[in-house]
């Protein structure tokens, strides 16, 4: 287990040496050290409708296979319902049903 830990101490510590290198590399390289993704040679190049689209597309198949889900679990216990409502089941289970209880 100490293994495993220092395993991922060590390779995070690599990770955040080297973001932190390629961050202040960056920011040596510009002139004002300061990023644009709006502009220039780190702006952002795809297209935002895709993204948005692609984003939409999900949420319609989310919310749709959230309405079949729950039709088809309603379609299955009426199912269930209906082939076991002639059961009875204080004799299947061995029990009788409760005494009726006087009026108040």
């Amino acid at each position: 287990m100490r293994r495993v830990l220092a395993q991922a101490r060590k390779e995070l510590t690599q990770l955040v040496r080297d973001r932190l290198a390629l961050g202040l590399a960056l920011r040596a390289q510009l002139p004002r050290g300061r990023i644009n993704f709006r502009k220039g040679e780190f702006a952002f190049k795809q297209d935002l409708s895709q993204v948005r689209g692609r984003l939409v597309r999900f949420g319609v198949a989310a919310a749709l296979l959230l309405v079949l889900g729950s039709v088809l679990l309603f379609v299955v216990l009426a199912g269930v319902m209906m082939l076991t409502r002639r059961v009875d089941w204080y004799q299947v289970l061995g029990t009788s049903p409760p005494a009726p209880q006087a009026a108040a």
